[in-house]
């Protein structure tokens, strides 16, 4: 069990090493990436920055998404769910469950308008990380679920489990929406901007993912010193569980440890007592080749029945289990014995001691 529990924690310690070093990554290229003036910044046609910041509003390059229930609301995504409320019962205990059914996020193609004359593009909103989940609440409703006592009743026998309603909510970027932006950052050519945009006077740009590890696609109404903050805390969380984690591990592995000690110098005992009760049987059968004539050993022969081994009725008795007792075994038994239960009481013998008996 504590071999399972320890490969069990190198596997958590593994992934809990793995994303605090990408969210330290993380958190370091936000704090160090610059951040990009464009009004001032004079770039080339097709010029690139690996990794910067910018800050800029929310305008749709061309068509614009309105709300599904407020066509006054405007915006360049916009993501509908639909989630299943209700109760569960498991072991005579009830809790609340929340149940996504349905989630579908529509977008058009939008730039951000960093000053009066420039424009950067955004390559794959959807796939920036902080955007989605601060999109802002457009709408939201609840609609209850009006069953009969006897069908709530004949639910909860069935699946454990009471509907409760069905909760509709929209989020969406709003035009007019202040982001700030870090990625990779490319000077678009004239001719290629005109094509998106009626006005060719504008200075045109392109932020989109980095090809770099570490450097991660960011879309978010946070500021710099916010998003830092929250990843800040994010890291100190992932630090903690990966600190009780690798201790967990470490007293796992020390026990491990201590076991595997501990056996081999049981093993290693075991093969010292055998070896020392070898040697005691070679000096009893000395002894009982001295004292012992053919004559006298078939005058008493009824004794000396007495004396073999209970289990092979061949070998003299050369051990005394312990705690018990008895006298009962030769070496040659005891190796092959299954278990270490005493043959005449049954009991469970801790250890041996070699034994002579004349």
């Amino acid at each position: 069990m504590e071999y399972l529990l320890l490969g069990f924690d190198s596997i958590i310690v593994s992934s809990l090493y793995y994303f605090y070093k990408k969210k330290v990554k993380t958190l370091t290229n936000i704090k160090n990436a610059p951040s990009i003036d464009l009004t001032k910044n004079q770039m080339l046609d097709n010029e690139v920055i690996d990794y910067g910041m910018i800050v800029g509003v929310v305008s749709p390059d061309q068509a614009e998404i309105s709300s599904n229930f407020d066509k006054n609301v405007k915006g360049v995504i916009r993501v509908l769910e639909i989630r299943e409320h209700g109760t569960s019962f498991k072991n005579n205990v009830s809790y609340d469950t929340n149940r996504l059914i349905s989630r579908v996020a529509n977008d058009v193609p939008f730039s951000l308008v960093v000053s009066g004359n420039v424009r950067v593009q955004v390559e794959d909103p959807l796939a920036a990380n902080f955007l989605l989940e601060y999109l802002e609440l457009t709408h939201k409703k609840f609609e209850p679920i009006n069953e009969s006592l006897i069908k709530k009743i004949f639910s909860g026998l069935v699946s454990n489990e009471t509907l409760k309603g069905i909760e509709t909510s929209e989020t969406m970027l709003k035009k007019s929406t202040q982001l700030t932006a870090f990625g990779r950052i490319e000077k678009l050519p004239s001719i290629a901007s005109s094509s998106w945009l009626a006005s060719s006077s504008h200075n045109r740009y392109k932020i989109s993912k980095s090809a770099f590890a570490g450097n991660e696609f960011v879309l978010t109404r946070l500021s710099r010193s916010a998003l830092v903050e929250k990843l800040s805390k994010s890291t100190r969380n992932l630090k903690i569980l990966l600190y009780f984690f690798t201790s967990l591990g470490a007293i796992a592995g020390a026990y491990c440890a201590y076991k595997l000690v501990r056996e081999y110098l049981d093993r290693k005992k075991r093969e010292r007592r055998i070896e020392e009760a070898r040697q005691q049987r070679l000096k009893n059968q000395r002894a009982r080749a001295r004292h012992y004539d053919d004559e006298l050993n078939m005058s008493d022969h009824n004794q000396s029945e007495q004396s073999l081994c209970v289990i092979c009725l061949l070998n003299p008795r050369e051990l005394v289990l312990l705690d018990c007792g008895h006298v009962c075994l030769c070496m040659d038994c005891y190796e092959r014995m299954p278990n270490s239960n005493c043959p005449i009481c049954r009991q469970r013998f801790r250890t041996y001691l070699p034994c002579y008996i004349p």
